[in-house]
C-alpha cells in the first residue's frame, strides 16, 4: 500500500475502464486494516457469549425484533458476508455493524424467514481461518439472497473455548428479498 501510494497511486487503464478507482478502494482496504487492528488489540476485553446456546438465543431473537443493536458488541472482528456476492471493484466488501442492521431490517421486513431458524452446527476443522462453529439457515422459500438458496444468515465463532461471537453474515443482495 506503501509503494502505491508512494508512487502517486498510478492508473490501470484496464480497471480505469471497468468503473474501477484502485485509489479508492485501497483507500477502503487500509482503513479496514486498521479497523481490523484495531479490533484484535481490543478483541480480549470485547463481549461474547458464554455457550453457544445463549448465542444462538440472542441471535434469533434479536434478528426476529428487527434490531441488530444488542447483537453489536458480539461482532468478530472483520466479519464475513455470508452470501459473498459483493466482489466487483467499487463494492464495499469490509463488513460492520452496520451491515447486520440492514439484515435485521429486512428480516423485519420479511418475518417469514425466520419463521423456522434452523442452527447447523459444524465441527472445529484444524487450519480452518473462518472457525465458523454455528450457522443460521432457514428453509424459507423467500430467503434466496442473489438467488442463492440455503445461503446461511448468521454464523457465530467459537475463539477461543468458551467466547461465542458473530463471525459473519448475510449482507450481499438484501434489497433482492
Amino acid at each position: 500500500m506503501r509503494t502505491y501510494r508512494r508512487m502517486g497511486s498510478p492508473k490501470d487503464k484496464l480497471l480505469t475502464a471497468a468503473g474501477c478507482d484502485p485509489k479508492w478502494e485501497v483507500e477502503l482496504f487500509t482503513a479496514a486494516l486498521k479497523d481490523t487492528q484495531v479490533c484484535l488489540e481490543r478483541r480480549a476485553k470485547s463481549l461474547s457469549w458464554p455457550d453457544a446456546e445463549r448465542a444462538k438465543f440472542a441471535v434469533t431473537i434479536a434478528l426476529r425484533a428487527g434490531d441488530a443493536a444488542p447483537l453489536e458488541p458480539y461482532i468478530d472482528c472483520a466479519p464475513a458476508d455470508l452470501v459473498a456476492q459483493s466482489t466487483t471493484c467499487g463494492a464495499y466488501n469490509y463488513r460492520k455493524s452496520e451491515d447486520l442492521e440492514r439484515l435485521a431490517a429486512a428480516l423485519k421486513k420479511f418475518p417469514d424467514i425466520l419463521r423456522s431458524p434452523n442452527w447447523r452446527e459444524f465441527p472445529a476443522q484444524p487450519n480452518d481461518p473462518r472457525g465458523y462453529r454455528w450457522e443460521l439457515h432457514t428453509d424459507s422459500e423467500r430467503w434466496k439472497p442473489c438467488g442463492m438458496a440455503g445461503s446461511a444468515l448468521v454464523s457465530l465463532r467459537e475463539d477461543p473455548p468458551g467466547e461465542f461471537r458473530i463471525a459473519g453474515f448475510a449482507v450481499s443482495c438484501l434489497e433482492d428479498l
